[in-house]
C-alpha cells in the first residue's frame, strides 16, 4: 500500500492506494467562513490545460496524456516556464479553488477504521457524510463521475 501527500493543496490531502484495491483519499476539512454551517476542504484545480502542464513541470510530475509529446518539448524550456509560472500562480491566474462541503455536525463525532492495516477516524455519520457529497446511491461506484460537476456538495472559493 502506497500514502501521497498532495502538496498542491495548502492544507494537504492524503491518499492510500492499494494495488487491486480502489484508492482513498483522506482530504482534510476548515470552516467556510461563508457558510457557517459548513465545513470545507478546498481544491486547487488548473483553469486551463497549459495550467496542468505547467504545474506538472513545475513539480517535476510524470505526464502521460493526450499532450505529452508537447510536455516533452515544453521540458527544454523548464528553465524558463516554471518561474513564469511560479509568477502566474502567485498572480492567481492558473488556478480556481472548488471543495466539498459538509454540514460541521456531521464532523462532531468520529471513529476508529482499520482500512487494510491503517488506523482511521472516519466520521461517525460516515453513511450520512456521503449522502450529503455524492447523493442517495453513494454506495454504487457511478462511471465517469466527477466530483466537480456531479456532487450537490462543490462550492467554488470562499474566504
Amino acid at each position: 500500500m502506497g500514502f501521497e501527500w498532495n502538496q498542491d493543496h495548502p492544507h494537504g490531502s492524503l491518499n492510500f492506494e492499494r494495488k487491486g484495491a480502489r484508492s482513498v483519499d483522506v482530504n482534510f476539512y476548515k470552516d467556510c467562513e461563508s457558510y457557517k454551517k459548513l465545513a470545507c476542504c478546498l481544491h486547487r484545480i488548473p483553469k486551463f490545460k497549459i495550467a496542468a502542464v505547467l504545474d506538472k513541470l513545475a513539480h517535476n510530475k510524470k505526464y502521460k496524456g493526450q499532450n505529452e509529446l508537447i510536455y516533452r518539448f515544453l521540458k527544454l524550456f523548464k528553465f524558463i516556464l516554471v518561474p513564469l509560472y511560479k509568477c502566474l500562480d502567485k498572480a492567481g491566474v492558473l488556478y480556481i479553488e472548488k471543495g466539498y462541503t459538509t454540514p460541521k455536525d456531521l464532523l462532531v463525532s468520529f471513529i476508529d477504521v482499520d482500512y487494510f492495516g491503517v488506523n482511521c477516524k472516519v466520521p461517525e455519520k460516515f453513511e450520512s457524510v456521503n449522502t450529503y457529497i455524492y447523493g442517495d446511491e453513494w454506495i454504487e461506484p457511478k462511471e465517469k463521475y466527477n466530483w466537480m460537476t456531479d456532487s450537490s456538495s462543490v462550492i467554488d472559493k470562499v474566504s
